[in-house]
């Protein structure tokens, strides 16, 4: 048995042929003359536009394309060789309807113009709006990666510089260098374990306490709502729990048998002209041995950061006390565009 070296074809119904037409993805029309005057255009063109058929047909389709994109089409259209079409395809703007997703109002296409069979001319408009919207994020994470690399080398750059001003020797020196930029590694983390350049507040405070290997329970007390920070906030902020967390390590409750630390959180509502703000505390508490080292009281950069650095940074106040039951911090800073919303029906202090 043999087989023919062909089927021939099935022809489709008009019912079918329509179907195709009406669920294609790219806008396909036709045209004649030179003036590429439309006698057809699939109903995707109207679903898009808001336009009616009739609207669209012989010139009209003009009115729905982006002028700039029309100009350039048109010229390419003049300047072809007779009886050519336009290949490779030209970028095209339609008016996008009300209910179209499209950001500046035009929906963004390819456009192909092929002679068609039987004369005249074959279109098609294929969506091209998807890809510039990833270009146009990639354009933005590019930016938003450069503003973050800036602001972090300035950051560092400063750090570098107050640790060599208050470090006696290389050793204190490279010792203090190492965990700040220790601390600003953790922050860079926790920023990326998001993907949405926020951190949480609570896991930047436990970061910083278990840096320092504050393991046990009955040591600490972490307390407060869900709170993301957006990354210029989360590293100044982080930055100075890492210093409140090596000082008491090293002067206070922490370099202590039954030393413990309450870090607590509240955020407060947005009242009188004033944004929502965030309320953070640190206190310290040594139990029975002695108050916090006089020695935690000198000025290097970890206080620096905390009664200058914040309110420049966060427009902070801060407070640091030095008490005889413990050292105590109070930070209050309007929280930045992108902070987690409260959850329903939480109070505030």
């Amino acid at each position: 048995m043999t087989l023919p070296d062909t089927a021939p074809p099935h022809p489709l119904a008009p019912a079918a042929v329509a179907a195709l037409l009406h669920h294609s993805p790219a806008l396909l029309f036709l045209a004649e003359g030179e003036d590429l005057a439309w006698r057809y255009v699939t109903p995707r063109f109207a679903t898009l536009t808001g336009a009616t058929a009739g609207a669209v047909l012989a010139a009209g389709w003009r009115d729905f394309c982006h002028p700039l994109d029309l100009q350039a089409l048109l010229a390419a259209w003049q300047a072809r060789r007779p009886g050519d079409g336009l290949a490779p395809s030209l970028p095209l703007r339609l008016r996008a309807a009300a209910t179209a997703p499209a950001a500046d109002g035009w929906h963004r296409f390819d456009c192909l113009i092929e002679p068609a069979l039987g004369g005249g001319w074959a279109g098609s408009l294929t969506d091209a709006q998807g890809r510039h919207d990833a270009a146009t994020r990639q354009a933005r994470l590019l930016l938003e990666l450069r503003r973050r690399a800036s602001g972090g080398l300035a950051l560092i750059r400063s750090m570098v510089s107050r640790t060599l001003e208050a470090s006696g020797d290389t050793a204190h020196f490279a010792a203090h260098l190492s965990g700040r930029l220790g601390a600003l590694s953790r922050i860079q983390l926790l920023l990326a374990r998001h993907g949405d350049a926020l951190a949480s507040l609570e896991e930047i405070v436990r970061e910083e306490l278990l840096a320092q290997a504050v393991h046990e329970a009955a040591a600490l007390e972490v307390e407060g709502p869900e709170v993301l920070l957006p990354d210029g906030a989360a590293a100044a902020l982080g930055l100075a729990l890492h210093e409140l967390a090596v000082n008491a390590a090293k002067f206070g409750a922490l370099s202590r048998p039954r030393g413990r630390v309450a870090v607590t959180w509240t955020r407060l509502p947005a009242l009188d002209g004033q944004p929502e703000r965030l309320r953070l505390r640190w206190q310290e508490s040594p139990g029975s041995e002695p108050p916090v080292d006089a020695a935690a009281r000198h000025r290097g950069f970890g206080r620096e950061l905390l009664e200058q650095g914040l309110p420049y940074e966060l427009d902070a106040v801060t407070r640091l006390d030095f008490l005889v039951d413990g050292l105590r911090c109070e930070i209050l800073f309007p929280l930045p565009q992108g902070a987690a919303p409260p959850p329903p029906g939480e109070g505030c202090a």
